[in-house]
């Protein structure tokens, strides 16, 4: 019995040397508490809309003010399509038959557009003049200077002699110098 007590001692003394807080029975079972998990908030996608309104809404204003303005867009184009119908010369014109078809700038506009395409015009090639050449060489002769005319001084008469910079002149000596 003496192993029985010493070990009861034994015991007995680790108890009092072990902290009671810190080890207890709660601490070797396996239930982990449970954390709070953050909501789920995710990041605003990066892909574009599916939905046409949106899509459409590049200025982020209110379909209200969209109707407002695309109103008074109609109105405004339709005018300018009016103006220019009624300007047209219908004197000559034969008119075709009335299509039910047509291209609406927008979905309520009165009026359809009619796609012309213009004709361009070739381009009118120009001959080239021939020039005399008794013509050329007497422009050069007009402006031709000989060596003659260089010579005999012709036409320099107001001319200034006199150099900006001092004239130097230099001889050469017998020994092969160049003296100033």
């Amino acid at each position: 019995m003496s192993s029985d007590s010493s070990e009861d001692e034994d015991l007995d003394k680790l108890r009092e040397a072990a902290d009671s807080q810190l080890l207890n029975n709660a601490l070797y079972n396996k239930t982990e508490p449970k954390l709070e998990e953050p909501p789920n908030t995710k990041p605003q996608s990066l892909r574009r809309s599916k939905d046409e309104d949106e899509q459409f809404n590049l200025f982020r204003v209110s379909p209200e003010f969209q109707n407002y303005v695309a109103k008074h867009l109609s109105q405004i184009l339709d005018k300018l399509l009016k103006e220019r119908l009624e300007t047209k010369n219908y004197e000559n014109y034969v008119k075709p038959k009335r299509r039910k078809s047509g291209i609406k700038l927008l979905r309520d506009s009165v009026h359809c557009i009619s796609v012309k395409t213009r004709d361009v015009a070739p381009q009118v090639k120009k001959r080239q003049v021939e020039e005399d050449e008794s013509d050329n060489e007497a422009k050069f002769r007009a402006v031709a200077v000989s060596a003659d005319d260089i010579l005999s001084k012709k036409d320099t008469k107001h001319w200034s002699t006199r150099s900006k910079a001092p004239v130097y002149a230099y001889y050469k000596t017998q020994q092969g110098l160049i003296l100033k």
